[in-house]
């Protein structure tokens, strides 16, 4: 019990239960929003709110990869790449609820997985820009919402699911890397 109570404490500290909260807050919204339509200019193509839920759903979900106690996983007993990995998967199993919603109003998996590939694309922002991640995914927003990405996940082919995994398995290596070589570091230095 107290290993659960522990990991409980973990997860809230780094915020993941605040991002499975939103992740099945996303899975709620998809299935309310269905087709309400979204233009602004900055999109160009009119879209739906639902198009842009995997982009804002990755942007919500990813802040637990921000460390914002790095004093703490310094002083953490655990291997350097232990706290990054499990907060990668933290965030991976809090986007499944959004991916369970988009599938739940009519997209392929293939498609509703892209938002997993999104949490890779964070995952990749944040070891570099830190709190600012959500800068360069505002103009991914933008890119995915002019893709016209209606038609793109309601007919997605399997290789979606892959490239999703592809984004997913490289945004989390170099997460994963970047963020025990910067744990290294300041262990050595300090």
């Amino acid at each position: 019990m107290a290993w659960a109570s522990r990991a409980l404490a973990v997860a809230r500290a780094w915020g993941l239960v605040a991002a499975l909260a939103v992740g099945v807050l996303m899975m709620l919204g998809a299935l309310g929003t269905g087709d309400t339509p979204l233009s602004l200019p900055v999109l160009g193509n009119p879209t739906t709110v639902l198009h842009v839920m995997p982009v804002l759903g990755a942007i919500a979900i990813g802040f637990p990869l921000v460390d914002r106690w790095p004093e703490l996983t310094l002083l953490a007993p655990s291997a350097p790449w232990r706290p990054p990995l499990l907060r990668l998967l933290g965030c991976v199993l809090a986007s499944v609820p959004l991916v369970a919603g988009l599938g739940g109003v009519g997209w392929t998996l293939a498609g509703a997985s892209v938002a997993v590939g999104f949490v890779g694309l964070v995952a990749l922002a944040v070891p570099l820009l830190r709190l600012w991640y959500w800068a360069p995914m505002l103009v991914v927003l933008v890119l995915w919402a002019r893709l016209r990405p209606a038609y793109l996940a309601s007919t997605a082919a399997p290789v979606w699911l892959a490239i999703a995994g592809l984004v997913l398995a490289a945004g989390g290596t170099v997460y994963v890397g970047l963020e025990t070589l910067r744990v290294r570091r300041a262990r050595t230095t300090g």
